[in-house]
């Protein structure tokens, strides 16, 4: 079989690319976890790069035998010195494809591009998915504090840090775990005085999975400890999203008194805790969205018993 010089062969391991093969030039990334360490280049041209990045997989240093390349990436990712003959990732540690100039997010199924800072293609879990209801957003308009190597849906960072961005330059704002300024007493009176909707029923999209026709679905805060922030949760999930939202309140309290057991990474553990929580947080939100759309105002009519619909007789 003849394989065209152009074309590409891109290889992944536990979700992360590893390999990529065009034409008799090949370029392997070796890693720890999810870090990029080193790109090794065989075939026409050899060489090896040892990568320096941030906390998200950004390359931003490549060191050969040659020189030192460096990169600086927009809050979006757009690097004007990419692409490189040096490295094939990029922003967050992704895969740049310079034809395209965009990155190959999802094990390739989605194109991001930095430059018009959205995607490519519209999003198959959106609108009324988790994708949400922009189809083609990146990070729910926040690439700084999260990313989406999936290409349907934001994560948290590990670190648990949150930056504020102004203009060119982004500064810390403390993290998630704990707004900076966190007033106790203020917290509770807003918990007080805020109202959550009724729950609503809304018709299930796998009834034989849901072993119903209908799904209840429930407004809840998604950390009332430090936040009044609002999610929608399906009824069946309202257990498991309480009891992780119970564990990511552990971890932070153990974090903030100061990390007794250095070798146990508290914050890191909370985000992924936080991200699953944001999951099902989606997939209620899809539910709830659809409840909304079923009672728009040409429809809600239908529902409302109070409304009396008189038929005339043929004369």
């Amino acid at each position: 079989m003849n394989q065209s010089a152009n074309s590409s062969l891109f290889f992944y391991q536990n979700g992360k690319l590893v390999t990529v093969k065009q034409g008799n030039q090949q370029r392997s990334i070796l890693r720890n976890d999810d870090m990029p360490l080193a790109e090794v280049q065989t075939g026409e041209t050899v060489g090896t790069g040892l990568l320096a990045t941030d906390d998200k997989g950004s390359v931003l240093n490549v060191q050969d035998t040659e020189d030192l390349e460096g990169h600086n990436f927009s809050a979006y990712g757009h690097d004007p010195n990419l692409p490189s003959m040096r490295i094939t990732l990029g922003f967050n540690g992704e895969a740049y494809v310079p034809g395209a100039a965009s990155y190959l997010l999802g094990l390739g199924y989605r194109s991001y591009s930095p430059r018009l800072r959205r995607f490519l293609a519209a999003d198959s879990w959106s609108p009324f998915g988790q994708g949400g209801l922009n189809a083609y957003c990146y990070c729910e308009g926040d690439p700084v504090n999260s990313s989406d190597p999936s290409g349907h849906v934001r994560l948290y960072l590990r670190n648990g840090q949150i930056l504020q961005t102004k203009k060119n330059m982004a500064s810390s704002a403390g993290t998630w775990m704990r707004p900076p300024g966190f007033d106790k007493s203020a917290h509770r009176k807003a918990l007080i005085d805020s109202t959550l909707q009724k729950p609503r029923r809304v018709l299930a999209d796998n009834p034989v999975k849901e072993g119903s026709t209908h799904v209840s679905v429930l407004e809840v805060f998604r950390n009332p400890g430090s936040s009044i922030e609002k999610v929608h949760i399906k009824a069946t999930d309202l257990g498991t999203f309480k009891r992780i939202r119970a564990e990511i309140g552990v971890l932070i309290r153990l974090h903030e008194e100061g990390n007794k057991a250095p070798s146990l990474d508290y914050r890191s553990k909370a985000a992924e805790l936080m991200n699953q929580n944001e999951a099902i947080a989606n997939a209620g939100e899809a539910l709830w969205r659809k409840s909304m759309a079923s009672q728009s105002p040409d429809t809600a009519w239908l529902n409302d018993k109070s409304v009396s619909i008189r038929v005339p007789r043929p004369q």
